[in-house]
């Protein structure tokens, strides 16, 4: 059961996955990139404990985690994401 959960969650990320994303990450979001490895050990640990709610609330923070990343690469480096113009002056 604990590896269909994963492999859903992962099927899941592939539809909306960017490639290079996880190199990026790894390169300029040292922060990111540690949260998600400890997600996926968090994950290994809790799919051996078989313990499902938690193993579900964790994958789910995952998934979230990782399209939040792809999000932020596919993002042009002169977009804010604001939609109001910065009106100074």
């Amino acid at each position: 059961m604990d590896r269909l959960r994963i492999k859903d969650t992962l099927d899941r990320i592939d539809k909306s996955y960017e490639p290079g994303t996880l190199a990026w990450v790894k390169r300029k979001r040292p922060k990111e990139w540690r949260k998600m490895i400890a997600l996926e050990t968090e994950i290994t640990r809790l799919s051996f404990q078989g313990d499902e709610v938690k193993l579900v609330k964790v994958l789910n923070e995952y998934e979230a985690f990782v399209l939040e990343m792809v999000k932020v690469f596919r993002t042009p480096k002169e977009e804010t994401g604001s939609l109001f113009l910065n009106l100074q002056g």
